[in-house]
């Protein structure tokens, strides 16, 4: 036993307070109240401090802990209050660190034996011999014990890499338990306490282990649902309001966000965060921080660091392989406006990457379905209904031509899918063709995706396509319906063929080019549109390029389906394959593959019709030196340029797109 843990110490005390603490020993449960109290109270010097530490050391001896027999309320009493002392000694530094795992090991030793036996400490009616406490002898309990390991960790973390209290086996567990009946009570003192712990083991130097967490989440309840459900109520008793907030409501909200940053490694954690609610609450809380410079009080550098960290942890959320619900839940509780608000009150510069990330990437690249874009326009009326210009307060030229291009998308989009809600279909029966609202067919009762306006239709189409393609259709639309609902899927179709439609001349010229340099006239393209950085952006690939290509491992393919509409009207036949995924960085990169739709018609097939369109143009390549329309002279030894060497006459492309294209491809209108 070391030194300082010796009874002959407290003749070092004054008389009265040495008077006290022999009445302890004895089994005085008032005197030992007393003396806490005082500790709490007076500014007694250190080296009282230090003598008080052997009263408690012998107060939580371990020798009467006998799972055999009762123990009394005045003993409890005395272990609860020697555990509060003990907290205060050592934040008062006067506990030696020689002397401290002795001193921890007692107090551990009883904090097991009592939370083992919860259930009869919460029906033990004790009386604490000092102020009496609002709280129940449970909730007492497991605030003074998570005050316990708290001060412990914070002061032997600077000593070793792994502070002593956290080698204690079931000690993550204890904290879990004691969090579970913080969060159940009015006192946020066990939640500040859980807080601190939270922010000593996931912040600093220290790694989290798989054992921790496994015992944090058994302590929790027993699941990752359970520890969500906690880390969500957890902070939504502390959303701070437009006055600010307190240091404990400040420590309470910043200390679980380290526990949630950890979600982003384990998906089932993430995905049981983002189920609880998260993403409404992370941005109540970015935007209460946001709306005024009174939000940050005394340290206000490190609280604004703190709120940017709130956005990140935002942004890691709408970022999941699911953004569709998490970006229209952040939307509607005020994600843009509290953008601006930041921006406005506490300068852009400190969120500028975060900004960029959501105008170019995020939001846009989930607009794709109709849940967010009904929230999209409601946030847009939003930032509109600001008191102040949102153009001046990104400052950054940069960011007002993103914010300008981000509000032309959105406002696109937003028109896009309220003519699509209104849209008629079409039959999938090729010999039909009948144009009606949606309200007007059927569907498939097998695949839920193929619409009929009558049953003679569904009849006739099972026999000569569907038959073939239902059971593949209906696995397909199980697989992505809880992501794209049946109006986001008529709506990628919808937008799609505004895509194509509005940049149809670029991709006809980007095709002839395909087609004229490449002398395998049985290869078929794909236009593949990317929606990675706000508008669609296209590309012309061959459909071999399209399967050869390597996708990173963790991408996750979210949406394929073969979406064919047959059609007799105009004699066209409409034959369109829609694939969306998810590619690197967390869905960043989402690309939407479209294969190009052929017209079929009287007179020549179209392959005859391209080829000899091809052929034409590659002749005339070949015949041009610089593109200026004159003939090349070909010198002895010198090779004739092959197409593209000295580049493509994009004017003669064009030109020939307008006869080649409009007579063998063509869109017919999406609905």
């Amino acid at each position: 036993m070391h030194a300082s843990l010796s009874l002959a110490n407290i003749d070092q005390l004054p008389r009265k307070l040495r008077t006290y603490a022999e009445a302890a020993l004895k089994g005085s449960v008032y005197a030992v109240g007393d003396i806490c109290t005082r500790l709490t109270t007076s500014n007694d010097p250190n080296s009282v401090h230090c003598a008080l530490v052997p009263v408690f050391y012998h107060l939580l001896d371990t020798s009467d802990l006998d799972p055999t027999q009762t123990l009394s309320n005045d003993r409890l009493a005395t272990v609860l209050v020697s555990l509060q002392s003990v907290s205060s000694l050592i934040t008062y530094k006067a506990v030696h660190p020689s002397a401290m795992t002795a001193l921890w090991g007692r107090a551990w030793s009883w904090i097991q034996f009592l939370d083992e036996f919860r259930d009869e400490v919460a029906l033990a009616a004790v009386i604490l011999p000092f102020d009496t406490h609002p709280m129940n002898t449970l909730t007492f309990f497991y605030t003074m014990s998570l005050a316990c390991i708290q001060v412990v960790a914070s002061a032997t973390e600077n000593s070793s890499s792994v502070p002593a209290v956290f080698k204690s086996a079931g000690v993550f567990t204890h904290i879990g338990r004691g969090w579970q009946q913080s969060v159940l009570v009015q006192d946020n003192t066990g939640l500040v306490q859980c807080a601190m712990l939270f922010s000593i083991v996931f912040t600093r130097s220290l790694r989290p282990t798989d054992a921790w967490l496994a015992e944090l989440c058994a302590g929790s309840g027993g699941s990752w649902d359970c520890v969500s459900d906690l880390a969500v109520q957890h902070m939504r008793k502390y959303i701070p309001g437009r006055a600010g907030m307190s240091e404990d409501e400040w420590i309470c909200v910043t200390g679980v966000l380290p526990l949630c940053m950890i979600s982003i490694q384990i998906p089932a954690f993430r995905g049981a965060l983002l189920r609880g609610g998260i993403v409404p609450l992370m941005t109540q809380i970015f935007r209460a921080l946001a709306s005024t410079p009174k939000a940050f009080t005394a340290t206000a550098q490190a609280e604004l660091a703190d709120a940017r960290n709130v956005l990140r942890l935002l942004l890691c959320y709408l970022e999941s392989p699911h953004p569709s619900r998490p970006v229209a839940d952040s939307l509607q509780h005020g994600l843009l406006p509290a953008l601006f608000e930041f921006a406005h009150h506490h300068g852009v510069g400190a969120i500028e990457a975060e900004v960029y990330a959501l105008l170019q990437g995020t939001i846009p690249c989930a607009s794709v379905h109709i849940c967010v874009l009904k929230n999209l326009r409601i946030a847009l009326a939003q930032v509109n209904q600001l008191p102040f210009s949102v153009t001046v307060s990104l400052r950054q030229p940069d960011l007002k031509e993103e914010w300008k291009s981000f509000v032309v998308l959105a406002e696109e989009r937003i028109e896009l899918m309220e003519q699509n809600l209104g849209a008629q279909r079409v039959c999938e029966n090729s010999s039909c063709g009948r144009f009606a609202s949606k309200k007007k067919f059927q569907r498939c009762s097998e695949c839920l995706d193929a619409h009929y306006c009558s049953r003679e239709c569904q009849k006739a189409d099972w026999k000569l396509f569907h038959r073939n393609e239902c059971d593949e259709r209906g696995a397909q639309y199980l697989a992505v319906r809880s992501e794209f609902t049946s109006k986001d899927r008529g709506f990628l179709r919808h937008l799609l063929d505004h895509e194509y439609t509005r940049q149809r001349e670029d991709i006809s010229v980007a095709l002839l080019r395909k087609l004229v340099l490449n002398p395998k006239a049985n290869t078929a393209y794909n236009v593949e549109f990317e929606f990675k950085f706000g508008r669609a952006l296209p590309a012309v690939v061959s459909t071999a390029a399209t399967s050869a290509s390597k996708r990173d491992a963790s991408a996750a393919l979210r949406y394929q389906a073969a979406m064919t509409r047959r059609a007799s009207k105009s004699n066209a036949v409409q034959l369109h394959s829609i694939t969306l995924d998810s590619g690197e960085s967390r869905g960043k990169a989402r690309v939407l593959r479209w294969t190009v739709p052929m017209r079929s018609g009287a007179g020549a097939s179209v392959q005859e019709e391209l080829k000899a369109a091809v052929n034409g143009i590659r002749a005339t390549l070949k015949g041009t030196g610089n593109g200026s329309g004159g003939k090349q002279k070909s010198k002895k030894g010198v090779k004739p340029a092959s197409p593209g060497e000295h580049g493509d006459d994009l004017e003669m492309y064009r030109a020939e797109v307008k006869r080649v294209l409009d007579a063998a491809v063509d869109i017919v209108e999406i609905h």
